[in-house]
């Protein structure tokens, strides 16, 4: 399996809403294209690199959007500073 890591804002999730999901979507059809499976890697908290306020909602909106994306693996969170 080829796959690439994508890391997610779920803060800009918040503040822009669909459009962000649209552009990650787009992204993702594109990964896909290209053989490889698109690992969406949320970033964590600058301070704590824990997952923040939002998490939880930003992984049920993908978890909708996604659901018949095969070539789509959800990491629920990535440390900031790693």
């Amino acid at each position: 399996m080829n796959a690439v890591r994508l890391p997610v804002e779920v803060a800009v999730w918040k503040r822009e809403g669909q459009p962000y999901f649209d552009r990650l979507a787009r992204v993702v059809a594109a990964a896909n294209a290209e053989g490889l499976v698109a690992v969406l890697a949320a970033v964590g908290d600058e301070a704590t690199g824990l997952p923040g306020s939002g998490a939880a909602d930003f992984w049920r909106a993908c978890a909708t959007g996604f659901r018949s994306t095969l070539g789509v693996i959800f990491s629920l969170y990535k440390r900031a500073f790693t």
